[in-house]
C-alpha cells in the first residue's frame, strides 16, 4: 500500500539543503529516475503516522530520510511512537550532514 501525505515545510532546527555533491543530482549518482505520481492525502504526514501507529501497533516499519522531521513531530505528538514502531531505517538526520567513513 504506498499513500503519499503531505510534510512539514521545512525542518525544525535548520533550513534545508540538499546534498547533489555526494549523491549526485539523482539521488543515485548522475541518474535522474523518473518519480511515480502519487495524489496526496488531505491528511498531514504527522496525523497519518500517528493514527497508522495504533491500526498496525508493533508492525509500522519506517524508511525514513533526512531531515526526519515529521518522525520528531509524530513522537512529541505521540510519545508510543517508539513502542509501535517494528523497524525504522534511517539515511540523513546528522547535525553535520551525510559522512562516510572506511573500516
Amino acid at each position: 500500500m504506498f499513500q503519499l501525505y503531505p510534510s512539514s515545510k521545512r525542518p525544525l532546527v535548520k533550513s534545508f539543503k540538499t546534498v547533489e555533491h555526494f549523491h549526485g543530482k539523482g539521488g543515485v549518482e548522475n541518474e535522474i529516475v523518473k518519480p511515480i505520481r502519487l495524489k496526496a492525502q488531505i491528511k498531514h504526514a504527522v496525523d497519518a503516522t500517528t493514527e497508522l501507529c495504533e491500526t498496525y501497533f508493533g508492525e509500522l516499519e519506517f524508511l525514513a530520510i533526512s531531515p526526519l522531521t515529521n518522525l520528531a513531530l509524530a513522537y512529541l505528538k505521540y510519545p508510543r511512537l517508539t513502542e509501535c514502531t517494528h523497524h525504522l531505517y534511517i539515511m540523513g538526520g546528522t547535525i553535520y550532514g551525510n559522512t562516510h567513513s572506511r573500516i
